[in-house]
């Protein structure tokens, strides 16, 4: 698999970058995975009060880090997804998988959002090793908190 290149607007402008707080937060953390400057596609069809979203992709540039403990997301300076492996709760209502081709969260837009419907799908495209493949689970299941929620589709 050929590495993936960084968006033309990380090789201008240096986005999608992992956050300076981000960075500061991981200390001394062993690193299994970090990817800077991806593209990041968004795409969802859902309802929720105030907002209607149809079939649409929006791309992003964003960052990852996969530590042997959890997983970091970025787009810009939000922080996306920071999920610990140990806090992953099964039956949630979003999903965080991991492939040799990235990081994806998939969620369920009406088990997140009061009143809400559809579904939602952030793809982090970086090259993940298969080694590191092989010491982390495939996937991670989470419940976000309605406010988490809102952020998130703020970028779908």
């Amino acid at each position: 698999m050929l590495p993936m290149a960084p968006t033309l607007m990380n090789r201008l402008f240096g986005s999608g970058k992992l956050p300076e707080s981000v960075l500061r937060e991981l200390g001394d953390a062993v690193v299994l995975a970090r990817q800077e400057g991806i593209r990041v596609s968004a795409r969802g069809s859902y309802r929720v009060p105030g907002r209607r979203q149809g079939a649409g992709v929006q791309l992003h540039a964003g960052a990852f880090v996969i530590t042997a403990s959890r997983v970091i997301a970025t787009i810009g300076k939000a922080t996306v997804i920071d999920l610990p492996f140990a806090a992953a709760t099964p039956g949630g209502a979003a999903t965080v998988a991991f492939a040799e081709t990235g990081v994806t969260l998939k969620f369920d837009v009406g088990r997140t959002t009061p009143n809400g419907d559809g579904d939602a799908e952030i793809s982090f495209r970086g090259e993940i090793p298969a080694t590191v493949l092989a010491g982390i689970p495939s996937a991670l299941d989470m419940t976000p908190n309605p406010t988490g929620a809102e952020q998130l589709l703020r970028w779908v």
